[in-house]
């Protein structure tokens, strides 16, 4: 938190995940003074840990939930956060 948080040095934070966890992680961020420069937020696709495991397929939706069931809040709370100054890389 401390060279995240120095005015006098640049230090990037990269908060990868797509849950509602990650939102956490960048709210708690911002909140503790951490700049919104400073942190980008990588965004990966649903399946990108699957390997075409139809089982786990079927079930991703349940172990690895979207941060937001509603697709116009997603994009509005993503579009905040990239208003706020926070990278973003999607579906990396």
């Amino acid at each position: 938190m401390q060279k995240l948080t120095d005015r006098r040095r640049s230090t990037k934070c990269v908060v990868y995940g797509r849950t509602l966890n990650s939102f956490a992680l960048i709210q708690g961020l911002l909140d503790r003074g951490v700049s919104a420069k400073n942190i980008i937020l990588a965004i990966p696709r649903i399946n990108c840990h699957v390997n075409e495991d139809e089982e786990l397929t079927e079930e991703l939706p349940i172990i690895y939930p979207n941060a937001f069931e509603d697709a116009r809040l997603e994009e509005k709370i993503l579009a905040w956060i990239e208003a706020k100054g926070v990278t973003l890389i999607k579906e990396c």
